[in-house]
């Protein structure tokens, strides 16, 4: 080009006018035949009327086909003309000398081409993907439904998805010039699906059993039906450990648990969660009736009057807890529920090769209760009145029976006796007959 440009300065110099008719130094500079932008051939036109043709590559239209969904989507793209403009602009860039004009279209003419990259807007393609996100079916996941005695799954509904990577082959496309693009999908399915679901086994009731309360206790009710609802639904891995105290939580007034009767030192009183025991003492039975393994579980200290010996399983803060790890194979499903007033069912769900099993109790010890005589001045001589009935001490095993009639230890319970207290009439002292 330097040569080029010394052989027309020369050619000035010598007087000719063949410089001044150049096509780069008119008023109105005429482009390289070489130029073309895009598709658009611009080569031989003066600039004003370049410009004016360059507009109507600004933009085009293009269709987003979803055929799945009957969802035809028109496309806007632009392309960067401006850019363009302005290298062809600098043909006439005010205050420019001659040398510099010639210099811009020798460098234009080299050039040639000038490639145009057509995008939709960022805000464009959001509206689009939402549009399609819109119109596209969502999967539903399967889910159970627990029967009386089985338990059902109901399948999941695949939806559809955008392919990976559809979306930028679609730009892409569409960048390249083409004029219909369909969009890639795939079938989408939500979790958990069906066959995931059946992987779990929770194939139908392994047990179900009830205790009774008295609803009219209404503090001590409230608190039954609180810690019942947060045991309800709870779901166990196989090899999981259920702990009562981790899934009920603390049982605190601000938690809404009221005062009820509990049992301390051999006493009923009134304490926050009273009531509570008789959930993880249902429980307990439940997992003894399923063959769960028991981790931690501890009798009262007296027996209760809702379950016989040997079957209770008290709870207290958290340093007394129910725990029983999942030895099925498969998922176990807990629920818990009053189908009427008084009265508390536990169901476990689980493998339909897990047989329910009925509890025995033997009682191994008795003792007592001792008993222990005071003077009542206020009797008369030999006459005896009891001031405290007392109870025996229990030494009780508790074994489980399989169906096969095999029997199973599983644990000792001991329930602390109370002293029996019986007053007597003192002898009458010198002086107290009649005169």
């Amino acid at each position: 080009m330097i040569a080029v440009v010394a052989a027309l300065l020369l050619a000035l110099g010598a007087g000719g006018v063949v410089l001044a008719r150049h096509p780069a130094l008119q008023d109105d500079p005429v482009l390289p035949e070489s130029v073309v932008v895009g598709d658009l051939d611009l080569g031989g036109l003066r600039l004003s009327r370049a410009l004016e043709r360059l507009q109507s590559l600004r933009s085009r239209s293009a269709m987003l086909e979803v055929p799945e969904v009957d969802l035809a989507l028109p496309v806007t793209l632009t392309a960067d003309v401006d850019r363009v403009a302005s290298a062809l602009s600098s043909l006439a860039v005010s205050g420019s000398g001659m040398l510099d004009r010639l210099r811009r279209w020798h460098a234009l003419r080299h050039q040639g081409a000038f490639p145009l990259t057509y995008a939709p807007a960022a805000e464009d393609r959001q509206a689009v993907r939402d549009q399609v996100e819109a119109a596209l079916p969502q999967p539903t996941p399967a889910r159970f439904v627990f029967h009386e005695d089985r338990v059902e799954i109901v399948p999941d509904t695949p939806g559809l998805a955008v392919a990976p990577g559809a979306w930028d082959e679609a730009w892409s496309a569409l960048a390249g010039g083409a004029e219909r693009v369909r969009l890639a999908l795939v079938e989408a399915r939500a979790e958990p699906t069906a066959e995931t679901l059946a992987a779990m086994r929770l194939e139908r009731r392994i047990v179900t059993f009830e205790t009774a309360f008295n609803p009219g206790e209404t503090n001590r009710a409230a608190n039954i039906a609180l810690a019942a609802g947060a045991v309800d639904g709870t779901l166990l891995a196989p090899g999981e450990v259920f702990s009562f105290n981790e899934v009920v939580g603390p049982r605190t007034f601000e938690r809404g648990y009221l005062d009820a009767p509990v049992i301390v030192n051999g006493r009923y009183v009134p304490d926050v969660g009273g009531g509570v025991c008789q959930v993880s003492s249902t429980l307990h039975v439940a997992f003894l009736m399923s063959g769960l393994e028991r981790v931690a579980a501890r009798n009262h200290s007296i027996p209760i009057s809702y379950l016989p010996m040997g079957w209770d399983a008290a709870v207290a803060g958290d340093w007394l807890d129910l725990r029983y790890r999942n030895n099925t194979g498969g998922h176990v499903y807990i629920r818990m529920e009053i189908p009427r007033p008084g009265r508390l069912r536990v169901s476990l769900y689980g493998p339909s090769g897990v047989q329910a099993r009925r509890i025995e109790t033997e009682i191994v010890e008795t003792r007592g209760p001792e008993t222990r005589v005071v003077t009542d001045p206020s009797l008369e001589e030999g006459v005896t009145r009891v001031l405290q009935a007392g109870r025996p001490t229990y030494v009780v095993d508790t074994y489980t029976v399989d169906a096969a009639g095999r029997r199973h230890y599983s644990h000792r319970s001991t329930y602390q006796g109370e002293v029996r207290v019986v007053a007597v009439g003192a002898p009458a002292g010198p002086g107290s007959g009649n005169p």
